[in-house]
C-alpha cells in the first residue's frame, strides 16, 4: 500500500495486537532521545551537533524548510518562519502551500491570495464510495466494491508494513516484517528499536524497565492528523 509511512504522522491511537498505545496526550521532551532516528520522530524536535533539541523555527530560512519540516513551524505572511498557531492566521498565493502545514485552502481572495482554513473531520474508510477515494485515504478496495480497513497482511513490502489504519483513522494497527519469508503480520508490542519512531516520539524506551514507556506533557498531535493526510493528499 502507497505512502503508508507518511500517515504515520497522523496517527493518534496504536492498536497492538489487543492492546492500545495512546499518544494524543503527550510529547516527551526533546532531550529525552539520545539517537538521531528517535529524535527526527519527534515532530517537534531535531538533531543538532549530536543532540535532540527543540526545533528552532527561526533557523528555516525557505517555505519549504519552513512548512514541511515538521508539524512546528509555518511561514507566516510576513516572510518568517515561526510556531504554527492557527490555519487561519496563514494565507498563500497557492492551494497546495495551505496543505503543507496541515490545513486546507479556502475561496482565493480579492488579494490574490488563499486563506488557510483547519481540516474539520476525516471519514472513515466505510464511508468513502469510490475506489480512487478510497485507496487515497490508506484504506482497501475488495471484490465486492467496498471501501474497508486494510490488513498488515495484504501488504508485500517492508516499507509499507509498519503502521497501517483501521476503519477509523485515529486507530493504527503496527505490523511486523518477517525478512526470511517476506511477510507482514499483526505486531506483537514496540521494541528498543521502534517505541520512539512508531509512536512519534510520545513515548521512550525505559532502559531501566526494558519497556516503552509513554512520556508526560502537553502534545502537538493533534495537528499530525490533519498534517499527514494533508501531505498525502499533496503528493497523490
Amino acid at each position: 500500500m502507497a505512502h503508508s509511512t507518511l500517515l504515520i504522522l497522523g496517527m493518534i491511537l496504536v492498536t497492538l495486537n489487543g492492546f492500545s498505545v495512546d499518544i494524543s496526550g503527550s510529547d516527551c521532551s526533546c532531550d529525552t532521545f539520545t539517537t538521531q532516528l528517535d529524535c527526527n520522530a519527534a515532530s517537534a524536535c531535531e538533531w543538532t551537533n549530536s543532540e535532540c533539541v527543540d526545533v528552532d523555527c527561526s533557523t528555516k530560512t525557505t517555505i519549504v524548510q519552513c512548512n514541511v519540516a515538521n508539524s512546528v513551524c509555518a511561514f507566516t505572511p510576513s516572510s518568517q518562519c515561526a510556531t504554527f498557531t492557527s490555519c487561519s492566521d496563514y494565507k498563500y498565493s497557492d492551494e497546495a502551500t495551505c496543505l503543507t502545514i496541515g490545513c486546507l485552502a479556502d475561496t482565493k481572495g480579492s488579494d490574490g491570495l488563499y486563506p488557510c482554513k483547519a481540516i474539520t473531520s476525516l471519514k472513515k474508510c466505510s464511508e468513502h464510495t469510490t475506489e480512487t477515494e478510497c485507496t487515497t485515504h490508506q484504506c482497501f478496495w475488495n471484490s465486492q466494491a467496498a471501501c474497508v480497513a486494510p490488513t498488515c497482511a495484504q501488504q508485500t513490502t517492508a516499507l509499507d508494513c509498519t503502521a497501517i489504519r483501521s476503519d477509523v483513522v485515529t486507530t493504527w494497527q503496527i505490523c511486523s516484517w518477517t525478512a526470511g519469508t517476506s511477510t507482514c503480520a499483526d505486531a506483537t508490542g514496540l521494541t528498543q528499536s521502534n517505541c520512539a519512531v512508531l509512536t512519534r516520539g510520545s513515548y521512550y524506551w525505559n532502559t531501566d524497565s526494558s519497556a516503552c514507556e509513554v512520556c508526560q506533557g502537553s502534545s502537538s498531535y493533534a495537528q499530525l492528523i490533519t498534517l499527514g493526510l494533508a501531505l498525502l493528499m499533496l503528493i497523490i
